[in-house]
């Protein structure tokens, strides 16, 4: 069963605990989820999000990826829509 992508953009700051940026940076983060229900996508972007010790200060946005659209725009998005759905 194919399996939507859903894309979710956050302005972050790392924890504390963050061994890779320090805690007075912020980021424009992009989460790839693969999942075609949009809130347990959402719980583990949260999931996800916390693993990688970052606090979410704002969700920019949330949308679901167009295949199609995505191999078209190819780079870098392409190769994250097709590591998101190969796990």
């Amino acid at each position: 069963m194919l399996q939507d992508v859903q894309r979710f953009v956050f302005i972050g700051k790392p924890r504390m605990d963050n061994r890779k940026y320090n805690t007075w940076e912020s980021a424009t983060v992009v989460v790839f989820v693969r999942d075609s229900d949009h809130d347990l996508a959402l719980r583990r972007f949260y999931e996800v999000v916390d693993q990688h010790r970052w606090n979410v200060i704002r969700l920019e946005e949330t949308s679901t990826l167009i295949k199609e659209s995505v191999r078209y725009q190819g780079g870098d998005v392409w190769v994250a829509y097709q590591k998101t759905i190969e796990r």
